[in-house]
């Protein structure tokens, strides 16, 4: 079974990195493209070494990734435009985001180089952790020029939805030392229906581990204060 989003059945479990496999699966993800709605919302403020920079870093769905009034809406000037083999095979009953090839920048991405392209497999154990940190550093490049960021799915297949949700996930936990449950609690703050796959939430609890960063248990958006 490949990596999928899910969607609560109930709504006393929150956002932690031991998601039950009870939760029920769904076309939808947390930027699902199956509805035709764009999704866009911003995650954070990006941050390097403790020091707040002057861009943001949004997450989206395909749709979002190929709308240019969007992108200049938000000032978006960067995308991290996430993949699975199968999305480099393109088949008619899925939408994509075309991208021209002289747009995909190589090796970590540069300044230059308007669109990270990464291609992740569940097969490849160190696939996730290594690309968490080729977008870590194309955000970073990106700060150095004040340029806000896209992270979205190529199309709206299921595994390629659920990547860019744990690739954002991961930017999250190595930019702000945040755990996983800190890390998750923020980007369901924007998108609240979704969580990750059992399967991806073991891979980034191990990628925490990683970062040397300490467990802690986060509060979940029911339970946070009402402002």
């Amino acid at each position: 079974m490949g990596q999928c989003c899910t969607i609560r059945t109930h709504r006393e479990a929150g956002p932690n990195s031991h998601i039950p496999e009870r939760w029920m699966t769904t076309d939808v993800g947390a930027c699902g493209s199956h509805s035709r709605v764009l999704a866009v919302r911003m995650i954070t403020h990006c941050m390097f070494d403790g020091k707040p920079q002057k861009n943001n870093l949004y997450l989206g769905n395909s749709i979002a990734g190929n709308d240019s009034k969007t992108l200049e809406l938000y000032r978006i000037r960067k995308r991290v435009e996430i993949c699975t083999k199968g999305d480099l095979r393109k088949n008619s009953q899925t939408q994509y985001v075309h991208t021209p090839k002289g747009q995909i920048g190589g090796g970590g991405g540069g300044t230059g180089s308007p669109t990270l392209q990464l291609v992740l497999c569940n097969i490849k154990k160190p696939s996730l952790p290594a690309n968490i940190d080729r977008c870590v550093n194309f955000i970073k490049d990106a700060s150095a020029a004040n340029q806000n960021v896209l992270i979205h799915s190529k199309s709206n297949n299921h595994d390629t939805e659920a990547y860019s949700i744990a690739i954002a996930c991961g930017c999250l936990m190595k930019m702000h030392s945040w755990n996983l449950d800190r890390a998750l609690y923020q980007v369901t703050m924007q998108f609240p229906e979704v969580e990750l796959s059992y399967d991806l939430a073991k891979k980034l609890h191990a990628y925490q581990t990683t970062l040397n960063i300490i467990e802690t248990t986060y509060p979940t958006t029911e339970d946070s204060p009402q402002s």
